[in-house]
């Protein structure tokens, strides 16, 4: 049985594309992940996870999405 893991959140800041020595793209960037609101009502922050993408999805993420925008990360 393998791992997996589904996140939903926005994106904190527009992806940049770096290119390794070999050409490949790296993606970086932060999702910005709501707790939702404890049982008085009170909100309970946010978690901020890193995530990293590479080749082909690192560049049609930096095309295709901007800061603010919701996105999904299944890995």
């Amino acid at each position: 049985m393998a791992n997996l893991v589904v996140i939903t959140g926005r994106l904190t800041k527009d992806i940049e594309c770096k290119y390794t020595q070999q050409g490949m793209a790296v993606g970086r960037f932060t999702l910005a992940l709501d707790r939702g609101k404890d049982k008085n009502g009170q909100d309970r922050g946010a978690d901020f996870p890193r995530c990293t993408a590479f080749g082909r999805t690192a560049e049609n993420l930096e095309k295709f999405t901007a800061k603010g925008l919701r996105v999904q990360v299944i890995g």
